[in-house]
């Protein structure tokens, strides 16, 4: 039995600025960042190996790391001029350098560093040859809350301070996720980060902003560097085809003489794999930008450069979001059972004197639990585009040594959640540990308790409270008629529902719409579907209509409402639950005077399906012209 999470989702359309650039022979530096896309899992090892999570792990610690360190070594012993800088994120620093010695995730152990790996990693760090950025890796923001995204931040402070290492612009980078809430303003301004870099993968919408900004939210800023279509690209293979490093996907603003390149290489890829790489890139940058000098540098050199005309730059004061965020729909118990121990944690933290990030156990869990934010949430694919109907796919679960595929994917939806669990095994007998148990046995789905309730005859029928509260529920359970004792407004309506149940299956023609309206070009396919899916399956595009079985009252105007489907093959063809139920409270906080509705909604006996599903829960009031909605996002709701 699973219980429901509710996640809303606000984004709000940048308006369109101007371009924003200037003349190559005007620009006297050229910045080159090292880096490479990161994602803990998903994808980016095949066909060697696939994207679990210790695999792509391991592969930074063992050859990743290593080879960085080479390079640098090899251009200093050699006598370039080119240097090689190598930036990666805080939380695979902090993960190696307190390696777990006994993880292990999908069958697959963690590889820790040795003594001798340790101090030639540390010594690269102290030279300068390997370094971070300000966040803690490729976040997606709005899915954790304030205590946490702000312990992300100090993560790569409390790295810079244990390696010694003053930074006076503090630069975060985000890649593939095209934007986040401008809520995340204040947070990164008053943990002292300077600026934002995001390379916004090649097929989402990005905002429309200009290449180098100032995004003011409230009565905060920070430095904006956003890259469409990219993260940017890998580099190419000669000076005459740039990729990458071509001069229009570096971030330039006119009068400037300074410019930000990016020596970028996709997913889970790793730094160059020798000299000669790292020496074509240079030289395409030199031929992007003739005459500048062109040297790999942390962000924070760039941003610091950018400060004499940081008053000039463009001000965007509007809200971006992140469009890139299906995960958080994909797996609602993992998001569930997070927000359950970011609840116990921030709580703990904010009340509790035995409750301290100076405690190994409490730090710990909380870099465990920044896992639960990162932008990926399983491998890719199962490589199988037949056996889309339910009848084919019980097939495949029911031999899974012979549908390998399938297992691996089930395992690696598992690793992602799996991050939650170590957390609270991290804590050992601290009393955050308890806590966050009980948060998770509050998720738990449990049929209501209706004892005591009164089973009504006439459910249709307005149902008055002694509390002054009135609720009406139609033939599908949906509040259409609530009123409160305190406004006298009415809330709800035929048309305007409050708390309505709906699932609804999709087919090809919902994906075509996606993919015809979202993509950055035309020329990229999002990736998001289900491939022959039509071939091997009939699936309609529709919302499957629900009827109320039974209505219970309390006497406190707490309401029970069942539900359940008319049609009964969305349970046997898709996957719909064969049971809805939402609980009402009504009622009016004696110390406030304040009225309010709590409501929970559960499910239970929905089925596994691979075609394509979604479940909502709808609010949509009687509109009020003297009030208005505001969602609460990290902290604020302007």
């Amino acid at each position: 039995m699973k219980a429901l999470l509710l996640t809303i989702h606000v984004i709000a359309v940048v308006l369109s600025c101007n371009s924003y650039g200037t003349d190559a022979e005007d620009v006297e530096k050229v910045h080159i960042i090292f880096m490479n896309h990161l994602d803990v899992g998903y994808d980016g090892l095949l066909p060697e190996e696939l994207g679990f999570i210790n695999n792509v792990l391991n592969k930074y610690f063992v050859e990743y790391f290593p080879r960085a360190i080479r390079l640098s070594e090899q251009l200093r012993m050699l006598g370039y001029y080119e240097k090689f800088i190598y930036t990666t994120h805080p939380w695979l620093v902090s993960l190696y350098l307190n390696c777990p010695p006994n993880l292990v995730l999908s069958g697959i152990k963690l590889k820790c560093p040795n003594t001798t790996e340790l101090s030639s990693f540390v010594n690269a760090v102290k030279q300068g040859d390997i370094t971070w950025h300000a966040g803690p890796m490729n976040m997606q923001f709005e899915v954790i809350d304030v205590e946490l995204a702000r312990f992300g931040i100090k993560l790569s402070k409390d790295l810079d301070d244990k390696m010694n290492i003053v930074r006076k612009f503090r630069t975060l980078s985000q890649r593939d996720v095209p934007a986040m809430t401008q809520g995340i303003v204040p947070i990164l301004e008053e943990e002292g980060v300077a600026a934002i870099s995001v390379g916004v993968n090649t097929v989402t919408a990005p905002p429309a902003v200009p290449p180098i900004f100032r995004w003011k939210f409230q009565n905060s800023s920070i430095i904006g560097i956003w890259h469409p279509g990219g993260y940017p690209d890998n580099p190419g293979k000669t000076p005459a085809t740039p990729g990458g490093l071509s001069r229009h996907n570096c971030a330039t603003f006119p009068g400037f003489d300074h410019a930000l390149c990016f020596g970028f290489r996709t997913d889970n890829s790793g730094p160059p794999k020798n000299i000669a790489e790292v020496l074509l890139y240079y030289e395409i940058a030199r031929s992007q930008f003739p005459g500048a000098d062109v040297q790999a540098t942390p962000f924070e050199d760039f941003v610091e450069a950018l400060q004499p005309i940081k008053d000039k730059l463009p001000i965007i004061d509007k809200e971006f979001g992140d469009t890139w965020i299906e995960g958080t729909g994909s797996d609602p118990r993992k998001v569930a059972e997070m927000r359950a121990l970011m609840r116990a944690r921030s709580k703990c933290l904010e009340i509790e004197t035995g409750c301290s990030l100076s405690d190994n156990r409490i730090y710990n869990a909380s870099v465990l639990m920044l896992k639960l934010g990162e932008h990926t949430w399983g491998l890719s694919s199962v490589f199988d585009s037949v056996h889309w109907t339910n009848d084919k796919f019980y097939a495949m679960l029911d031999n899974k040594k012979k549908n390998i595929n399938l297992t691996n994917g089930v395992l690696s939806w598992q690793e992602q959640r799996n991050f939650s669990y170590m957390a609270i095994d991290a804590l050992g007998s601290h009393t955050l540990a308890t806590q966050m148990k009980y948060e998770l046995s509050q998720i738990d789905a449990r049929k209501p308790d209706i004892t005591g309730l009164v089973k009504v005859k006439d459910m249709l029928a307005a149902q008055e409270c002694t509390n002054g509260f009135s609720l009406q529920f139609d033939d599908e359970g949906t509040v259409i008629s609530l009123k409160d004792p305190i406004t006298k407004r009415e809330w709800a309506s035929a048309s305007n529902p409050i708390g309505r149940f709906a699932y609804q299956s999709l087919n090809q023609s919902d994906f075509d719409y996606f993919n015809g309206s979202y993509p950055y070009s035309k020329h990229f396919q999002l990736g998001i579907g289900k491939p022959n899916m039509s071939a091997n399956a009939k699936p309609e595009s529709k919302i499957w209509k629900m009827k109320m079985t039974d209505l219970f009252k309390g006497s406190k105007c707490n309401f029970v409402m069942m539900a359940t489907f008319v049609d009964h093959s969305c349970m046997s063809e898709y996957g719909c639950p064969v049971s809805i139920t939402v609980e009402y409270n009504a009622e009016i906080n004696q110390n406030t005077g304040q009225g309010g509705v709590d409501i929970t909604l559960q499910w239970f006996k929905k089925a596994p399906t691979r075609l394509p599903e979604s479940i909502y829960f709808v609010f949509q009031p009687v509109q009020n012209t003297d009030m208005s909605w505001k969602l609460h996002k990290l902290g604020t709701d302007d």
